[in-house]
């Protein structure tokens, strides 16, 4: 689960002074990407980013979102109100195995508490899922 900040004209360190949270990653429109493990250099980045990844073991949706809310405060959280910033969201990843005939299912719910969590970061919330035989 990470949460994510776009836009062309969007400068990272702006970004993360006006959250008071370092970022996972990010990057500025036409940086050159170098892949942490191979040192490989890839193309030009086609927007700037910022992306605040939650680091949890935890299999439990609410828990995810819990610790991703406490990284914020309680006050306003301008997310779209920052300077060079045209979306934001929060996107869940979801990787799973399917059976022989690619039939799988995810679970997830998500309490209370994790839902006033994510009315209180007021910001879209999409899932991205991948599903492979083992």
């Amino acid at each position: 689960m990470a949460l994510y900040l776009y836009g062309d004209k969007l400068n990272p360190a702006v970004a993360t002074e006006k959250l008071g949270v370092n970022p996972t990653s990010s990057r500025y429109k036409g940086q050159v990407v170098v892949g942490r493990k191979t040192g490989r250099e890839f193309a030009p980045a086609k927007i700037g980013v910022w992306v605040l990844d939650v680091d949890s073991k935890s299999l439990n949706l609410s828990d995810h979102i819990k610790i991703l809310a406490s990284k914020f405060g309680s006050g306003h959280i301008p997310f779209l109100e920052i300077e060079g910033v045209e979306e934001a969201e929060i996107d869940v990843f979801i990787a799973g195995d399917t059976d022989d005939e690619c039939h799988g299912k995810v679970r997830f719910e998500l309490n209370n508490e994790a839902i006033a969590a994510l009315a209180h970061l007021s910001l879209p919330l999409r899932f991205t899922a991948s599903f492979a035989k083992p």
